[in-house]
């Protein structure tokens, strides 16, 4: 595999900000891609961890820097479903001609696990292999909390643009201290987001029932118990509504699987079962 992830971008078809790109491949011919869609206030470079397992076994990955996140351009925490999922029909397309075909596997974790999730539900014609999200952010608290989700909207209409802190704290993402240090000197983590992306991901969430109906392709839901960010019981009870779909939670991990304790051997289960629906399982 490569020592470290390559860079590029690309300019989505719709004339906005142009999106960064980090790539790792594996020693040969890639047997599938994987395209990853990161959470909120982090950036793709940070899926290395999660990139290794995948080249070690034979796959390429992709991770996009969302809008407004990472090395991407467009204001900090701008992200919006709609013109995300433009940016991955591009980046499905792109991936299909460079490896000639290969199938390509949907990954999210956290926000990016909600936008690969409804990516499934919404475009049934995409030819995904199948999907797999980690900590997904199907639910909400503040979903809950009528006057804030009032004012929101009420900033979204007036001020879309206004910017305010997404109040993520990384002692809640992870348990290691080492790691929550690390996100917190990361210098292309940032806390940011904007009050019309916080109306557009609360409308998304909301149609997450409704779209469950429409995913048909294998869907792999990993989810720690101990999530203090996102509830597992969000997660359960849309794996309930998916026929195709398989949930795995994981005693007492918090919200960043791929950097828990317990990682390592949560992305061998992720790569195995990824092997067993493509029918690439060569044990």
């Amino acid at each position: 595999m490569t020592d470290s992830p390559t860079f590029d971008s690309f300019a989505p078809a719709n004339d906005g900000p142009r999106l960064s790109v980090h790539r790792w491949e594996p020693s040969g011919p890639p047997r599938a891609s994987v395209v990853v869609l990161h959470g909120l206030g982090e950036h793709g470079a940070r899926y290395d961890r999660t990139a290794r397992s995948f080249t070690a076994a034979g796959f390429s990955m992709l991770a996009m820097d969302h809008e407004g996140f990472g090395r991407s351009e467009g204001r900090r925490g701008d992200v919006r479903y709609p013109p995300t999922a433009r940016a991955v029909d591009q980046l499905l397309a792109r991936e299909r001609e460079r490896t000639g075909g290969a199938p390509v596997v949907l990954y999210g974790h956290s926000l990016g696990g909600l936008y690969a999730f409804l990516y499934a539900a919404d475009r049934p014609g995409a030819d995904l292999a199948a999907v797999v999200v980690t900590g997904p952010a199907f639910d909400s608290e503040l979903r809950r909390q009528r006057l804030k989700v009032a004012v929101l909207r009420t900033l979204g209409r007036v001020l879309p643009t206004l910017t305010v802190s997404n109040g993520l704290r990384f002692e809640q993402v992870n348990r290691d201290p080492a790691v929550v240090a690390e996100r917190y000197a990361d210098p292309l983590v940032h806390d940011r987001a904007t009050a019309r992306f916080a109306i557009d991901v609360l409308a998304q969430m909301d149609r997450v029932p409704s779209a469950a109906a429409r995913v048909g392709v294998p869907v792999l839901v990993v989810h720690g118990d101990a999530d203090l960010v996102n509830p597992v019981s969000a997660s359960r009870a849309v794996v309930g509504l998916v026929p195709s779909a398989t949930l795995k939670t994981c005693p007492g991990v918090h919200h960043g699987v791929e950097d828990e304790p317990e990682g390592p051997a949560i992305l061998t289960e992720v790569v195995a079962w990824v092997e067993r629906n493509l029918g690439t399982d060569e044990k």
